[in-house]
């Protein structure tokens, strides 16, 4: 019932005991392959959402400097539209300062000739005075067809 092993018993046993530890070594190696390439994987798949959440974020800021780009621009035609309408409006308020300029200047001038003329009018007054207080003098009076 007991029996002995014989040398090609142990020999098999131990070809056997080496190739399972060998394939035990290479299935752990696999495995701790297959371990390394699963943390790959994710960190691969970690990597790509990164890519896609930066590009992304690459067009959002990209759509942002568009926008602002364009605000910008609309600003500026904004800004020259009122430098336009401001330098209409100076212009426009400079003409009419010049009108009425022009316009203060001919009543100052009116004025002056108004004054000349009546300055005239009454030197001519006082000289027709005088030629009517000659003229009545130089009439004949009543006193002078009385008989004396």
């Amino acid at each position: 019932m007991f029996w002995r092993k014989s040398s090609l018993e142990g020999a098999v046993e131990e070809a056997v005991r080496s190739a399972l530890r060998q394939y035990v070594s290479i299935a752990t190696d696999e495995i701790g392959k297959l371990s390394k390439v699963s943390a790959l994987s994710d960190e691969i798949t970690k990597l790509r959402d990164q890519l896609a959440d930066l590009k992304t974020q690459r067009k959002q800021e990209e759509r942002e400097i568009e926008h602002k780009l364009g605000l910008h621009k609309l600003r500026t035609e904004a800004e020259k539209q009122m430098a336009d309408q401001g330098y209409a409006a100076l212009e426009a308020r400079l003409k009419k300062d010049g009108e009425v300029t022009v316009r203060e200047a001919k009543v100052v001038a009116r004025e002056e000739a108004m004054k000349r003329a009546d300055e005239l009018l009454g030197e001519q007054v006082s000289r027709m005075e005088r030629l009517v207080d000659m003229l009545v003098q130089a009439l004949p009076t009543a006193a002078m067809f009385k008989e004396t």
